[in-house]
């Protein structure tokens, strides 16, 4: 279904169903960021239910090997936005100034 109604104009989609759903997207950089920012509030939770953040000792182990994945593999996600994040950032400014010094 998706395929033919994306080729029809919007109005013509919307009146051939009941209901209209309009998406209000942000930019690229918006989303990465907040999804960067879910990983890390995440990855900080399971943190402090390990007592991982919040211990003063020298060496500190989680509850479960699962956990410990986990909690590498969302800061790996954090990580990878991140840098995914700065990439379009500096391509964006890179192709605003080529537009306009031209």
């Amino acid at each position: 279904m998706f395929r033919q109604a994306h080729k029809l104009p919007k109005y013509l989609w919307c009146r051939s169903h009941k209901k209209c759903l309009n998406l209000i997207l942000p930019n690229a950089t918006a989303l990465c960021l907040n999804a960067s920012a879910r990983a890390w509030n995440s990855a900080k939770a399971l943190g402090i239910t390990s007592n991982i953040d919040n211990s003063i000792k020298n060496e500190v182990q989680f509850k479960s090997t699962k956990d410990s994945f986990d909690y590498i593999e969302r800061l790996m996600r954090l990580l990878f936005i991140m840098a995914i994040t700065a990439v379009l950032v500096k391509q964006n400014r890179t192709l605003y100034f080529e537009h306009f010094q031209s």
